[in-house]
């Protein structure tokens, strides 16, 4: 092949990529009878992408807040977790009321949970439910959370965030390193889950948070949540005085006045 060959050769090849790389996204397969494209950046129904985490490796969360034992989540959040629900159940406000209603979900399970409300649109069902493989419950790192009572305001609904335990939430989760994913107004534009909260620990040091943190960290970039744990402030402590060299000694005499001035 000589030179001029060569180079159409090269130049077919390098236009048959660029093609590639500015073609749209596949349609992946949503549902059994449903399938749709990705946004351009990559979200589905503006959810962002999660890869499944192990479902092996899960761990109950208290009894106190699932008592079927049917909620499981990441290892990295049980001391957080324990901490929360121990002391939600010494406020008398919300004593006993506190519940983690769903956290992790396998992407099978989600797309259970997704397709049996396609009937109504998968744009439409997207602002209730993300579709699988775009759902933080995924990681592990997620819970709903709900009251024992729901009383008037049925769980999962947006009436949840003024109830006693809803307003407990808002007020005291971050303490113990959780954030709102979907704030009221998010950028995001997914609805806004008064109980839809994630772990991401209180400051980048605790065990595991910092797992947390890289999983989430385009959904804090680009849609922060709100509320959100704040890192602890640089506390300076000082360990021991130096010692005063004139200590103990009388101060020196004042200096006497000039009668002129200069």
């Amino acid at each position: 092949m000589g030179e001029a060959g060569a180079m159409g050769k090269l130049k077919n090849g390098l236009m048959t990529i660029a093609a590639l790389a500015a073609s749209p996204a596949l349609a992946q397969q949503l549902c059994p009878t449903a399938t749709s494209q990705p946004q351009a950046d990559g979200r589905m129904f503006n959810h962002l992408p999660y890869a499944e985490t192990n479902g092996a490796i899960m761990q109950p969360a208290p009894p106190s807040i699932s008592p079927d034992g049917s909620c499981k989540v990441h290892p990295a959040i049980v001391a957080d977790l324990m901490r929360m629900a121990a002391d939600a159940d010494r406020d008398p406000m919300i004593a006993g009321q506190l519940r983690a209603l769903s956290c992790w979900r396998g992407t099978e399970y989600q797309r259970m949970v997704f397709c049996n409300g396609i009937h109504i649109g998968l744009m439409q069902r997207a602002q209730t439910s993300a579709p699988p493989g775009y759902s933080e419950h995924a990681t592990g790192y997620v819970i709903d959370f709900g009251t024992a009572n729901p009383g008037d305001c049925p769980n999962i609904e947006g009436c949840f965030a003024a109830s006693p335990v809803g307003q407990w939430l808002l007020k005291n989760a971050p303490r113990y390193g959780f954030e709102l994913s979907f704030p009221a107004g998010s950028k995001q534009r997914v609805t806004w889950e008064p109980w839809h909260w994630r772990w991401v620990g209180t400051s980048g040091g605790v065990p595991g948070a910092a797992s947390a943190r890289a999983v989430f960290a385009r959904a804090r970039a680009e849609y922060p949540a709100s509320p959100s744990p704040q890192e602890a402030p640089l506390v300076i402590r000082v360990m021991s005085q130096p010692e005063n060299p004139n200590a103990g000694k009388p101060p020196p005499a004042p200096e006497e006045k000039r009668k002129r001035r200069r």
